[in-house]
C-alpha cells in the first residue's frame, strides 16, 4: 500500500505518528494493487492544527477476466435489443401498412357493392378477400412487432452499465463540505 500527502509518499513508519504539513490544502491518495485508490482533501489551518485522517478500507477491483466478460455481456445483450427493436419496429409498421391496404381495399369492395350482403361483382369480391386476408396478415403482425419492439428496448435500456452514487465528506478546521454524486 503507498499513502500519498500532495503528490509525496511517505514510509510506512512516519504513517502512526504526528507529521507536520503545510498549512492550506492537502490531498491524500492511498492506493494498492488489486484495489480501487482512494482519496481526500483535508485543510490544514495556519495554527498548526492537528488534522486527523482516518483510511476507509479499500475496496477490491473486480477481476479483468470478470470485468471483460462482463462487457462482452453487456454488448450482446445491447446488440439484441438493438436488433430486436428494428425488427418489431419494422414489424409494426408493415403491421400498420397491411391494415391500411385492407381499409382501403374492404371500402373499394363495398363501393362497388354498395348495401348488399352479397355481391355478383367478382372485383368486389376479390377485392373484399384480399382486404380480408391484409386485415388477418396486420392482426398477426402489429402484435408480434409490438412484442418485438418491447422485448428490444428492454434489452436495450437494461444493457446500461449501472453506476454506484458517490458520496464523499470532508471536514476541516475552517468548515466542511459534502459531495453526492451520481450517473445513469
Amino acid at each position: 500500500m503507498t499513502i500519498a500527502v500532495n503528490g509525496e509518499s511517505l514510509e510506512r513508519e512516519v504513517l502512526l505518528e504526528p507529521m507536520p504539513i503545510d498549512p492550506g490544502p492537502a490531498t491524500i491518495v492511498v492506493r494498492e494493487p488489486g484495489y480501487r485508490a482512494w482519496s481526500t482533501r483535508a485543510e490544514i489551518g495556519p495554527l498548526g492544527d492537528t488534522v486527523t485522517v482516518l483510511i476507509p478500507p479499500l475496496e477490491r477491483l473486480p477481476d479483468p477476466s470478470q470485468v471483460a466478460s462482463e462487457h462482452a455481456r453487456v454488448a450482446t445483450k445491447h446488440a439484441a435489443g438493438v436488433a430486436l427493436g428494428g425488427a418489431g419496429l419494422l414489424a409494426v409498421g408493415v403491421g400498420a401498412i397491411l391494415g391500411l391496404q385492407a381499409i382501403v381495399k374492404i371500402h373499394d369492395a363495398n363501393q362497388l357493392c354498395p348495401g348488399s350482403t352479397t355481391c355478383s361483382n367478382a372485383g368486389a369480391v376479390e377485392e373484399n378477400a384480399t382486404g380480408r386476408d391484409f386485415a388477418d396478415a396486420s392482426t398477426v403482425v402489429l402484435p408480434v412487432g409490438a412484442a418485438l419492439l418491447g422485448v428490444g428496448a428492454f434489452l436495450f435500456f437494461s444493457s446500461r452499465e449501472r453506476h454506484a452514487p458517490e458520496f464523499g465528506a470532508e471536514v476541516s478546521s475552517n468548515g466542511a463540505r459534502v459531495r453526492v454524486g451520481w450517473s445513469w
